[in-house]
């Protein structure tokens, strides 16, 4: 994938903590910005290139633009601005880079304003400062870097590295095809989020609208907003946007208002029609729409400033992944705390007093304390029970995005509990729980995915949702994903992989891990046949009070197979088998029985072999054929085998 390139790259400090309002440096940094973008420069502002994006996005993004950009300008109107921490980081690392030679022809500018040069961080002062208070500041600093460039003021840019037509508001030298606009529009988004081709996808885009497609036109208006494949123009961006909140793209609602919040594209700053434009894109479940209402209310822009509402907005957008909501609740949330101290009578089971807690904090959008009420109306805790009103808090819990709410309500569609027995909506809120790692969910959808119950049958995606239980260390999952490793279902057959996870199974505390080494083992399955290191690990697992283990060492000692032949022992394996539940070592006792008593078994099991084959195909019982006969079970649920095909006739395993 590619990389946005810029000409320019403008270091400033964006708000205030304290008030959470904009700096006169951000001011300062959004005028300089229009002019040089009016100049046809690329230039990143992280304003507006990184809108939407959180934290950990925020910070790889902005590594990503000071390697790709030639010159920086900082910018502020306080010393203590341009020394605050991100600011520092961005110039004193772009300072570094051309000491150390790792950028060439590149230099570092500051503009600045209300302050005297001397008062600049000594960095700064070593580098063309320029006073934004002097008329021609803008434009002295701007012959400075075109001259550096090497360009004239209509930049004639490298288009075959950056992808990007800027001399004109057209791409008349790409050809598109003759597809419909569904089609253009698809590859043009392809093109555009994906393989970083903006010439190709503007035109694309351009084509799609041109037949009427009326998402396109949102997409316009990002290629015009950011200068990707055309040069960059807020008034082209705003009017598209535009037209693309009037086909009902809430996304486009949303950037609507955010060129009204900051009066770009030839509006005036205007905070009113911007809660306007977010709450229309709200309505309709966009995440950013949502956040900015929350900044509305929390800083009282267009709307009265309310705190609560600001709250709930944030939530409201957090629930869909939106970073900057999640990032300012942790900062300012307070449906945290009521939650919190809620749960804190909630678990040493004073409902009554949680009740009121989860209530307040339910009204603020917090989904697990929406859950948690959704549950005290269910069991009746200190309240009096409501299965209807507990059902539906649990589903608004589970829709706002709270995995055990999900998962809650799957077990709910799969037993039809409160709800209509629906297996294909239990699968649904199973996934979406599982999809946030619910390791419950995870362990419930294979049988879904196996049994072809509330979806069509797959056992691939049976395996892929048993892995990813078993990547969070469940033991349990761990065997299973080294049994259908070994036996090859919905996956390849790998000894070395189902080696490892038997393995890993055995290392969380699964005593069935040792049942599947053991196996291997004495299958010779990938490693070499070693029937002592088999009934070493059966013993193994018959000692944490496994019942299969037990039955493997039943069957070890009655036909001493790895260890000395001992019907004494085989019959405790078998009894303490069976007081586990296993119930197929049953046959084993009575076989065991039988020898003990010095009854032949051989024609007993002759005549049962008579039942499944013709009888002039049973061959001469011999040793080793006795022993072949007397271990006829499925070593994975117990069920009895075909003799030749070594197939489980109840599971159908092979063995």
């Amino acid at each position: 994938m590619g990389r946005d390139q810029y000409d320019i790259f403008i270091s400033f400090k964006n708000s205030d903590l304290k008030t959470g309002k904009k700096t006169e440096d951000s001011k300062l940094a959004k005028t300089l910005y229009d002019y040089l973008t009016s100049k046809g420069l690329k230039v990143f502002f992280s304003d507006i290139e990184l809108e939407f994006l959180g934290q950990s996005q925020y910070t790889d993004a902005i590594d990503a633009a000071l390697d790709s950009s030639r010159f920086l300008i900082a910018v502020g109107c306080r010393r203590e601005n341009l020394e605050s921490e991100w600011v520092k980081y961005e110039w004193r690392s772009f300072i570094n880079d051309i000491r150390d030679g790792s950028k060439s022809n590149s230099e570092v500018f500051v503009l600045y304003k209300n302050m005297e040069v001397l008062n600049l961080p000594r960095a700064l002062k070593e580098r063309q400062a320029f006073d934004a208070q002097d008329s021609n500041s803008y434009e002295r600093l701007y012959n400075f870097i075109s001259n550096a460039l090497g360009k004239s003021e209509k930049i004639d840019r490298d288009e075959s590295a950056s992808n990007r037509d800027i001399k004109e508001h057209s791409s008349k030298d790409v050809v598109v095809p003759n597809k419909s606009a569904d089609e253009l529009y698809s590859d043009g988004i392809k093109m555009y989020w994906e393989e970083k081709q903006y010439k190709l996808a503007f035109a694309y885009f351009q084509k799609a609208v041109a037949l009427g497609h009326k998402w396109a036109t949102t997409q316009l208006g990002h290629c015009y907003n950011h200068g990707n494949g055309v040069a960059q123009n807020d008034v082209e961006a705003l009017k598209w946007y535009r037209e693309g909140a009037s086909n009902g793209d809430s996304l486009a609602k949303a950037w609507v208002a955010n060129f009204y919040k900051r009066g770009r594209g030839g509006v005036p700053e205007d905070h009113v029609e911007a809660y306007r434009w977010y709450k229309e894109a709200a309505e309709q479940g966009n995440s950013s729409g949502y956040e900015g209402l929350g900044y509305a209310y929390a800083q009282g822009l267009g709307v009265t400033e309310n705190l609560e509402e600001a709250e709930k907005c944030f939530r409201k957008a957090a629930v869909k992944g939106n970073k900057n909501a999640k990032e300012w609740l942790a900062k300012n949330g307070k449906a945290d705390d009521i939650f919190y101290e809620g749960k804190i009578h909630y678990m040493s089971e004073r409902y009554a007093e949680a009740l009121p807690l989860f209530a307040k904090a339910s009204e603020l959008s917090h989904p697990e304390a929406e859950y948690n009420l959704g549950v005290m109306f269910l069991e009746g805790l200190g309240v009096v029970a409501d299965i209807k009103e507990g059902t539906k808090r649990v589903i608004n819990a589970a829709e706002n995005g709270f995995a055990e709410a999900q998962y809650r309500l799957g077990e709910m569609y799969k037993n039809g509990i409160h709800v209509p027995k629906i297996q294909k909506e239990a699968v649904k809120w199973y996934e979406k729980a599982a999809e946030q790692g619910h390791l419950s969910a995870q362990k419930k959808l294979p049988w879904h995915y196996d049994n072809g119950i509330g979806t069509d049958k797959d056992e691939k995606r049976a395996f892929e949702w048993i892995l990813k239980a078993a990547k969070q260390g469940h033991g349990d999952s761990c065997f299973w994903i080294g049994q259908r490793y070994h036996s090859g279902q919905g996956v390849s057959k790998d000894s070395t992989q189902a080696f490892e996870w038997y393995t890993k199974a055995v290392e969380y505390g699964n005593a069935s891990g040792y049942n599947g080494l053991g196996i291997l083992y004495f299958d010779g399955f990938g490693i070499a046949k070693d029937e002592k290191q088999a009934v070493s690990l059966f013993k193994e697992a018959a000692e944490r009070n496994n019942s299969y283990g037990c039955y493997q060492m039943a069957l070890m000692h009655k036909n001493g197979t790895g260890i000395e032949k001992d019907l004494v022992k085989a019959r405790e394996y078998a009894e303490k088998s069976i007081a586990l539940g296993g119930d197929y070592a049953k046959p084993v006792i009575e076989k065991i029985n039988m020898m003990l008593a010095n009854i032949p078994e051989r024609e007993t099991e002759v005549e049962e072999l008579k039942k499944d084959i013709p009888f002039n195909k049973v061959a001469v019982s011999t040793d080793e054929e006795e022993k072949r006969v007397s271990q006829r079970l499925c070593r994975f649920c117990g069920g009895k085998l075909s003799v030749f095909k070594k197939m489980c006739k109840d599971c159908g395993e092979s063995n």
